[in-house]
């Protein structure tokens, strides 16, 4: 699993001033926190869940299951119910 922030830029040679940042946010729930401060001035968010979680215990709950978990935040972060 990711912890902390990966940043990428990634600029696209074939289009004059199109340039994108790619960011990698921790998934996990110590790292929401931090995820807040990258939402600024965001034109599209990439919401990736890894399929190899699906009979992984969540890192903080071994009693959740991880990609059950991924999936519930996915819903609650596109309705607005997220609190990180």
């Amino acid at each position: 699993p990711t912890t902390g922030l990966i940043e990428e830029d990634i600029a696209m040679a074939e289009y004059d001033n199109v340039r994108f940042k790619m960011v990698d946010v921790g998934g996990q729930q110590n790292e929401r926190k931090k995820w807040i401060h990258h939402f600024e001035n965001v034109s599209a968010v990439c919401y990736v869940i890894s399929l190899s979680a699906y009979d992984e215990p969540l890192f903080e709950d071994e009693t959740k299951n991880s990609m059950q978990d991924a999936l519930e935040l996915f819903r609650e972060t596109v309705n607005g119910e997220s609190h990180w």
